[in-house]
C-alpha cells in the first residue's frame, strides 16, 4: 500500500469491512483462530461451530470442580482451575466490530490473542495511524457516529483490563522487566526492554503492547 492511500485510510473516522479487505488483504471467512464477517472480526477457535469464542463446555472443563463431604458437609476441591482458564475468558472478548476507527483497528491487531493476525497491516498504514493526531472526543453522532462511539467505550473498557487474570499477567511482565534491568550494566530503552521481556517470557503479544504495561 502506497503512502498516499495509507494516509487517506488512517485519516478516516470510520473504517468498514471494505476497508479491512483493502488494508489487510484478508477476505471473509476463517483465518487462523479468527473469523472475518461483514460485521467484524471475531475470535473463533472452533471452526465448525456457529458460535464465536471458546464454547461453554470448553471453558467449564478448565474451571474448578468441587464436591460436598456427606459426613462433614464441607466443600472439597476436586479439580483446581486450569492455568489457561482466565486466558480463555479473555480470548472470548477478542473482537472488533465495524465501523471502527483506524486506531482501534491497530490496537486490535496488536492485541490479537492467537498471534495469527500479526503482520497483516501494511507498515505504511501503521506508520500513518501512529502519525495521525487522535480525533477530539465529541458527543455528536454526526461527528463520529453512535456505533463508533459505542465501540470506543467497549475498547476503553478493555484497555482498563478489569480482568484480574490480565492484571496478573501484566504484573508478570513488569517483574520480568525489573529482572532484566537488574541484569544490565547499562540502561535499556523501553522498546528494547519490551523486546527482551517478549523473548524471555515467550509472549504472543506485540512488543508495542508489552511496552505500554511494563
Amino acid at each position: 500500500m502506497d503512502n498516499k492511500r495509507a494516509t487517506e485510510l488512517a485519516s478516516q473516522q470510520c473504517l468498514q469491512i471494505t476497508d479491512w479487505l483493502e488494508i489487510t488483504n484478508i477476505g471473509l471467512g476463517q483465518f487462523g483462530a479468527y473469523k472475518i464477517e461483514s460485521t467484524g472480526v471475531y475470535f473463533h477457535p472452533n471452526e465448525s461451530s456457529d458460535n464465536h469464542g471458546w464454547s461453554d463446555e470448553q471453558i467449564e472443563e478448565t474451571g474448578s470442580s468441587y464436591t460436598v463431604d456427606e459426613n462433614t458437609k464441607s466443600v472439597l476441591l476436586v479439580k483446581p482451575r486450569a492455568a489457561n482458564h482466565g486466558q480463555m475468558l479473555t480470548d472470548n472478548n477478542s473482537r472488533i466490530e465495524f465501523p471502527c476507527t483506524p486506531r482501534q483497528l491497530l490496537d486490535f491487531i496488536e492485541g490479537n490473542v492467537s498471534g495469527c493476525l500479526f503482520g497483516c497491516l501494511p507498515e505504511t498504514f501503521v506508520s500513518a495511524v501512529e502519525k495521525t493526531p487522535p480525533q477530539p472526543d465529541s458527543s455528536s453522532d454526526a461527528a463520529l457516529g453512535a456505533a463508533v462511539r459505542q465501540q470506543r467505550v467497549k475498547f476503553a473498557h478493555n484497555e482498563r483490563d478489569g480482568c484480574k487474570e490480565r492484571q496478573e499477567e501484566y504484573q508478570r511482565w513488569r517483574a520480568a522487566a525489573e529482572a532484566i534491568r537488574d541484569e544490565k550494566t547499562r540502561q535499556v530503552s523501553k522498546r528494547n526492554l519490551a523486546e527482551l521481556v517478549k523473548k524471555r517470557l515467550n509472549l504472543p503479544d506485540s512488543a508495542e503492547t508489552i511496552r505500554r504495561y511494563i
